[in-house]
């Protein structure tokens, strides 16, 4: 996220051994720098309003005197183009910490004197790592195939505040039926936010079972645990086994039963 300030101040520039700008200002030197919320890998900006270094300074890494956080936060700060200072942490920043920024603008050592005499010593903004966070969505019971129910899996999926490692979600869940562990399987996305599981092994028997799920946060920094309880029908037992309100332009009720429905299957009567 960016904040954004109006510069108003009339500049000439020319690329030489150091920057020649009128006069600088906090107002006019800063146009936007990072601030907000943000995620736990992001990298801090700060975008100022004329071109502060010369080319052959890009790609380069500035000195820790430019930039200071508090609490501290270990990594380099790297100019990516003639106005842009990066700073790039060593590793994630911490879930709900607090930040506060310092530009040292006197250290910027390409700007004459002349256009710093006067200006602000320091500029400072903040910014807020967001809290991580989870919830879990369950799609019910489903048969492998359906000319054999013995064989189950349940399918679920888990959407994270803050992107989070792949690794750190399969430590957050397991499940176990008649106290055996049992397998399961993942797809995470791409962003790092969205991951589906397959919990695999599942077996419907000729007596009812239970399926019980655990999660547990601690993995993930979060503080939140619980569990879930999924009844397995016996073999010789219809029933419907989730009911799900759809919220939408189309409000309805998804139902799940225990064995699938035959393809000519007359509703009226079985639903009322």
């Amino acid at each position: 996220m960016f904040y954004f300030s109006v510069c108003f101040l009339l500049f000439s520039c020319t690329i030489e051994k150091e920057i020649k700008i009128e006069k600088l200002s906090e107002q006019t030197m800063i146009s936007a720098h990072t601030s907000g919320e943000v995620s736990r890998k992001s990298h801090i900006r700060i975008i100022f309003a004329h071109d502060i270094v010369v080319s052959t300074d890009i790609n380069s890494i500035v000195e820790n005197s430019l930039l200071k956080f508090q609490p501290n936060i270990s990594g380099k700060a790297i100019w990516i183009d003639k106005r842009t200072l990066e700073f790039k942490p060593d590793n994630n920043l911490p879930s709900g910490e607090k930040y506060k920024a310092t530009v040292n603008l006197k250290n910027i050592a390409q700007v004459s004197k002349d256009a710093i005499e006067g200006a602000p010593d320091k500029f400072t903004f903040t910014f807020e790592v967001m809290k991580q966070a989870f919830e879990i969505t369950m799609d019910g019971l489903l048969a492998v195939n359906t000319k054999d129910l013995k064989k189950q899996i349940l399918k679920g999926s888990i959407v994270t505040a803050d992107i989070e490692e792949s690794l750190n979600l399969e430590k957050s869940i397991y499940a176990e039926q008649s106290g055996k562990n049992l397998s399961i399987r993942w797809l995470h996305s791409d962003n790092k936010r969205e991951h589906s599981f397959i919990i695999e092994g599942i077996l419907r028997q000729d007596e009812s079972s239970q399926v019980f799920m655990y999660w547990d946060g601690k993995s993930l920094g979060v503080n939140k645990k619980g569990r879930r309880i999924i009844d397995v029908p016996a073999l010789d037992i219809f029933k419907i086994i989730d009911a799900t309100a759809i919220e939408g332009r189309e409000q309805h009720i998804l139902l799940r039963f225990s064995d699938p429905l035959m393809s000519d299957q007359m509703l009226k009567g079985l639903i009322g």
